[in-house]
């Protein structure tokens, strides 16, 4: 559907070729296309193969390299931040402002303490990020950058990672890292308003939430014991 808009019919209203297979990462999306009256027989979880081997792709990591490769000191705590193209340059579903945002309230609340260091990973198809790095300049912040390399090892070395809605959530939980979604409206078809994995929070408390997050183990340990079934259900 992605790539053709053409097969909506009188004979085909899925709008979509059905194959004989397919594949999908878990039973979450399997629900939802039986739920849109896709054939049942044609459907096979399967899981998500870039994390086949995810114990594996884990011990090819050092923090340390991965550290001096991006030009941070160990000792920080990493906030990772992944961008959505929620920003007023891409209009195709509307016009959002709530990265933007995101990366203000990061910079307003983080610039500069010694304490952390903030990664903007922009969208793999945003490739004007201009806004992002305008509002980076103003703030002259010596512990945060901008940043388009290889999302597992951003992952990686990260300690929490924040999205409005990505994927990247969900790759983050197999690495076993905190997650903060940030809300800007009441979104009840999101998978993630049905996980105690993931902690929601809106614009104004999301300072608060990434401290608490570093402070509370318990909190943390929680997070944790209630990822397996939520990764299992998405991503097989």
């Amino acid at each position: 559907m992605y790539s053709f808009d053409s097969f909506h019919n009188q004979n085909n209203d899925l709008g979509f070729i059905i194959p004989e297979k397919i594949l999908l990462f878990g039973n979450q999306t399997k629900k939802l296309l039986l739920s849109n009256n896709y054939p049942k027989k044609n459907l096979f979880v399967f899981g998500n193969p870039n994390f086949f081997n995810i114990d594996e792709m884990i011990k090819t990591f050092s923090k340390k390299n991965l550290f001096q490769k991006f030009g941070i000191s160990e000792n920080k705590k990493i906030i990772l931040f992944t961008t959505g193209k929620l920003q007023p340059f891409y209009t195709n579903h509307g016009v959002y402002d709530h990265d933007v945002q995101i990366w203000k309230k990061l910079l307003e609340n983080f610039s500069n303490n010694s304490n952390y260091y903030l990664l903007l990973k922009p969208h793999p198809e945003e490739k004007n990020i201009q806004i992002y790095e305008k509002i980076l300049n103003n703030f002259n912040s010596k512990n945060a950058k901008i940043i388009q390399n290889n999302i597992n090892e951003l992952i990686f070395i990260s300690s929490v990672v924040i999205s409005v809605f990505s994927t990247t959530m969900l790759d983050s939980l197999c690495f076993k890292k905190p997650v903060i979604r940030v809300q800007f409206s009441e979104d009840s078809d999101s998978i993630f308003n049905n996980t105690n994995s993931i902690v929601n929070s809106n614009l104004n408390d999301l300072t608060s939430l990434i401290q608490k997050i570093f402070i509370d183990s318990e909190m943390r340990e929680k997070l944790l014991t209630n990822t397996k079934e939520f990764i299992f259900d998405n991503y097989g």
